[in-house]
């Protein structure tokens, strides 16, 4: 035997495995097909699964004559006041008006109850900020567009936010 026969030797196995699975994948596509519909049932599945850790709801908080509620905004920009909720927990979002140099927003948040962890928001571009043992982050530079929320707290629960649009 020389040098150059070895690795035909070692990688027989590996071609004798292929055309083994080969078969048998042949043989269960003829003899117990993938019943019709199965494939998107279980893609729809996959992508729901982790629903139950969304928030229940997503809602701008406005007062009677549409103007956004919470605490008056600096030198006389209103807030945009988000509150998501889920089971034993909420989240209020402040989010401020666009800077006059760009669009770039700033949004302060609070957990309650205060639970200490870390925010991410996915967008155009990723932001990130620790959640403090009061419930309080902040976000600054948030650009326009639709963003997704994701709370991964110290007491173990992950929630995530619908979309929503800055």
């Amino acid at each position: 035997m020389t040098d150059d026969d070895a690795p035909d030797r070692l990688d027989a196995p590996a071609r004798d495995d292929e055309a083994l699975l080969l078969a048998l994948n042949a043989m269960w596509r003829e003899h117990d097909p993938v019943p019709p519909g199965l494939e998107e049932q279980m893609v729809a599945a996959v992508a729901t699964a982790d629903l139950e850790e969304e928030w229940a709801m997503l809602t701008f908080v406005t007062a009677p004559d549409g103007a956004a509620l919470g605490a008056l905004g600096a030198r006389g920009t209103d807030p945009e006041v988000l509150e998501l909720t889920a089971p034993g927990l909420h989240v209020a979002l402040r989010l401020s008006r666009p800077t006059p140099e760009g669009s770039a927003r700033r949004i302060d948040g609070w957990v309650s109850p205060p639970t200490p962890g870390v925010v991410l928001l996915t967008g155009t571009r990723s932001l990130g900020a620790a959640i403090d043992p009061e419930g309080r982050f902040v976000l600054d530079g948030v650009d326009p567009g639709r963003v997704r929320l994701q709370l991964e707290l110290d007491s173990g629960l992950r929630h995530a936010s619908p979309p929503f649009t800055v």
